[in-house]
């Protein structure tokens, strides 16, 4: 029997006993389809998965490789490692040299220069800003603005004496307590616009040593600094993605928030407890169940302050009459209808929380640092001192496909220059200049003996 035959009679008898045994054959025909779809279904989205992943790493912030000193004394963690100090990466002393090298290897598209410090802004009070506004207005003799932000001074004082005054129970030094007092007082006396406008200068100094340490402690923010090349930057990983603002000019100096960080931290505290418990809310949380939140929003609704001292005469009588048309009251007394329109429950925080961001948000200052405004950086260099540095907020940004990441989010873009600063690493000119001082002063090392 030659091999078609044979062929023949075995699909014969294949047929045969797949329609004497009917069911058992569609049993395991679908039992191997099954497996066979999920073997392979299964496998491809778990490719398709990895490799999104893979694509929103590489493409925010790490790249697909990461060079760095083989003498780094911590391990390199771009998305990790958040501690208060400036991590100890090393340093590459010839970045020409490496990048040239690397840039000729099949394969590499581009090379990036980045570099890791931590660093602070110290957030001011509300005294602080409106004395510096007055300062401005000192000096372009700006009459109306400093009568206004003097009265906003006399509104933030009248609170301001009523929280020094309960503080009397419990302070150890009732001297200091009256000496408050009495300050408080000279703001709040009919005269003092008269003293204001004729001595700018001097009772603004006067303001900063008396007054200005009885407010609320202006915040200090911790933020993660990524130095790069910021013209670069943007090209290079596709995932980044500007939300507001503007990208740093070549050539200057600055900043580029992210936007966790701004929404999370540089954020006025109301308006960032308001946006977690709207968070929860929507994930189908409650404020009757869900003890967490109904502690938020009491410790929301105590922090008043935070938008009455920055509201300016004006703003505050508009509000005050907007609130009691909102909340169906005579209340006149401004402290006490925030603390009740703060107040809220699930059937009442979407309407609120709307209405803040309508009526409130425009009238206060949203935001720590806003964009368009000039910081002060700080930080400890590897020498122990520490730098400052002053730099432009220009703009926010985000990661697409990681705008939820609290990691990924954690890191804020500034210039080389400003990132050469923050680490402490000298220039050439300003080593040769310390070295002529040296010379000059005649400083060499003495031994211990």
């Amino acid at each position: 029997m030659n091999g078609l035959a044979s062929g023949g009679v075995l699909l014969q008898m294949a047929l045969r006993n797949l329609a004497v045994h009917r069911v058992k054959s569609l049993v395991v025909g679908a039992i191997m389809f099954f497996g066979t779809f999920l073997v392979v279904s299964g496998t491809s989205m778990l490719d398709s998965i990895r490799g999104a992943m893979e694509k929103s790493i590489t493409s925010s912030l790490s790249g697909d490789i990461q060079v760095y000193s083989s003498e780094a004394e911590d391990q390199l963690a771009l998305f990790g490692g958040f501690g208060a100090a400036t991590p100890e990466n090393g340093e590459l002393e010839d970045y020409d040299v490496v990048r040239d090298a690397l840039l000729e290897v099949d394969g590499v598209k581009a090379v990036v220069p980045m570099g890791m410090a931590m660093g602070t802004i110290f957030g001011g009070t509300e005294i602080d800003r409106i004395l510096d506004e007055l300062r401005t207005a000192a000096k372009t003799n700006d009459v109306e603005t400093i009568r206004l932000r003097g009265e906003q001074l006399q509104q933030i004082a009248a609170r301001l004496r009523k929280d020094v005054e309960a503080s009397r129970v419990s302070a150890s030094d009732q001297a200091k307590v009256d000496a408050n007092i009495a300050a408080l007082d000279r703001v709040l006396a009919p005269e003092f616009h008269t003293e204001l406008e004729t001595d700018t200068n001097g009772t603004l100094d006067w303001l900063d040593n008396q007054v200005a340490p009885l407010a609320l402690d202006g915040r200090m923010l911790y933020l993660r600094c990524i130095g790069t090349n910021l013209d670069k930057f943007p090209t290079t990983f596709d995932r980044f993605e500007l939300v507001t603002g503007e990208l740093v000019p070549e050539g200057k100096r600055g900043i580029l928030f992210s936007k966790t960080f701004y929404e999370k931290q540089a954020k006025n505290f109301v308006a960032r407890e308001l946006d977690a418990i709207k968070a929860g809310l929507d994930d189908g949380k409650t404020l009757a169940e869900d003890t967490v939140l109904r502690e938020r929003l009491a410790r929301t609704s105590s922090q008043y302050q935070r938008i009455q001292y920055q509201l300016t005469p004006a703003d505050a009588a508009e509000l005050t009459k907007k609130l009691q048309a909102k909340l169906g009251t005579q209340e006149a007394d401004l402290t006490k209808l925030l603390q009740s329109f703060l107040t809220m429950d699930d059937s009442t925080f979407k309407d609120r929380y709307d209405w803040f961001y309508a009526e409130i948000a425009p009238h206060i200052r949203l935001y720590e640092v806003p964009v368009g405004e000039v910081v002060t950086l700080r930080s400890f260099t590897k020498s122990g001192y520490i730098r400052a540095i002053n730099v432009k907020v220009y703009g926010v940004f985000q990661f697409k496909g990681l705008e939820t990441s609290d990691l990924a989010g954690a890191s804020n873009l500034v210039d080389m220059m400003t990132f050469r600063s923050l680490y402490g690493k000298m220039t050439e000119d300003q080593l040769a200049e310390l070295a002529d001082i040296k010379q000059v002063v005649g400083v060499k090392d003495v031994s211990r003996e």
